[in-house]
């Protein structure tokens, strides 16, 4: 459902990510979906960059970047769904850079942010 959410409001003005993330929502409630599924659901469209950004633009070698991403992503379900997005969203023309980024960046940020607590 992510998937398909997640640049849905590219192009009327404003961050798609937060615009996309009310879609979801307003989708989510229409639909009886409630809870985590829905808090998730709203989480993935509104990060949907966060983890390839992270991975590609910051040194992911700094604690505080590690931190920082941890605080954002919060659970390991969270963090098990944004980078199941984050590799679903290349398309496969982009397979040799998602090499890098599944093999080495976002792998690295998943497993070193910290278990909340």
């Amino acid at each position: 459902m992510a998937a398909l959410f997640h640049d849905i409001a590219k192009g009327r003005g404003g961050d798609h990510s937060v615009l996309g993330e009310r879609d979801i929502l307003r989708f989510c409630r229409s639909y009886g979906i409630e809870g985590e599924d829905r808090q998730l659901l709203g989480f993935l469209v509104r990060e949907h960059l966060t983890m390839s950004m992270t991975a590609q633009k910051k040194d992911i070698a700094d604690p505080d970047v590690v931190a920082e991403f941890a605080r954002r992503v919060q659970t390991p379900r969270q963090l098990s769904a944004l980078y199941l997005l984050t590799v679903a969203r290349h398309p496969r023309h982009q397979r040799p850079h998602l090499e890098r980024l599944e093999g080495q960046s976002c792998w690295k940020i998943s497993t070193a942010s910290p278990s909340p607590t």
